[in-house]
């Protein structure tokens, strides 16, 4: 894993998170990839109610080409929301990504889903995936956060990918170029 991108097969690659809100495990989320449960992913871990994130500076990268700066680059994550209860769902259960840019002013861009956002999509105890376009730049930092609204509730994410170009939209195609 490199460039930002990160499978969490072997560490948390250059995402920094304190173990206690966020923790690398395998065995109970079975792999989006594979029919088992020996990959690795990140758990939220945080308590109930409190918003997490962990966090990527670009200037710890050395492989990506901050030249192609001027272009939209992607970042890509897959998530996993689990509900362990019998009623109505809460909107406080999130997965988000933020991309924070300190170069000359603050600049702030989020993109999330809620837990009544996965149900209706039916994706509740699946693998769904958010994306994000965002500038790349030496002082972006791009950020993964999520939060729960119970104890039992299990959200992950693993597979980060930074793409550099812009975002696919689903179910775009466009027949005068190929592009699909």
């Amino acid at each position: 894993d490199s460039g930002g991108s990160c499978s969490f097969e072997s560490d948390t690659c250059s995402w920094k998170t304190s173990k206690k809100d966020w923790e690398r495990l395998n065995g109970f989320v079975k792999s989006r990839t594979s029919d088992d449960y020996n990959s690795f992913y990140m758990e939220l871990k945080a308590p109930p109610g409190k918003e997490v994130s962990m966090e990527l500076k670009f200037s710890d990268l050395k492989d990506i080409d901050l030249s192609k700066a001027e272009n939209l680059m992607c970042i890509h994550v897959y998530y996993y929301i689990e509900i362990k209860k019998t009623s109505s769902l809460e909107d406080n259960t999130v997965v988000g990504i933020r991309w924070i840019e300190k170069e000359q002013s603050l600049k702030i861009q989020t993109k999330n889903i809620t837990a009544t956002q996965v149900e209706i999509e039916d994706n509740l105890g699946k693998w769904a995936t958010i994306s994000m376009n965002f500038q790349a730049k030496s002082k972006t930092i791009l950020e993964i956060y999520g939060k729960r609204q119970l104890e039992e509730t299990l959200v992950v994410v693993d597979d980060i990918t930074i793409y550099d170009r812009e975002c696919q939209v689903n179910g775009n195609c466009d027949f005068e170029t190929g592009n699909i």
